[in-house]
């Protein structure tokens, strides 16, 4: 049951991971959205997630995971994109 808990954890951490990549990749071939602290703020999450993925396989102890979250202003524009993006593909 726990492994599964952590499946599940690692699934939407990794699904995050992916969702502010397509962000920034967005962001850099279609439409300049994101100052470059903006982009930095973004990374810092991503390594921050990466660390607690890192620490649900046991490569990390938890004193040693980052914690970080993105600002809402940054959220926000990472919603807009978000909302772009679902407008082109009609979803």
């Amino acid at each position: 049951m726990i492994e599964t808990q952590f499946n599940h954890e690692i699934e939407l951490i990794e699904d995050r991971l992916i969702f502010l990549q397509s962000v920034l990749n967005y962001s850099r071939v279609f439409e300049p959205l994101f100052y470059r602290g903006e982009k930095i703020c973004i990374n810092q999450e991503r390594g921050a997630l990466f660390d607690l993925i890192n620490h649900y396989k046991g490569e990390l102890e938890i004193e040693k995971v980052r914690q970080y979250r993105i600002p809402e202003s940054i959220e926000s524009k990472i919603n807009e994109v978000k909302n772009k993006v679902l407008n082109i593909y009609n979803v």
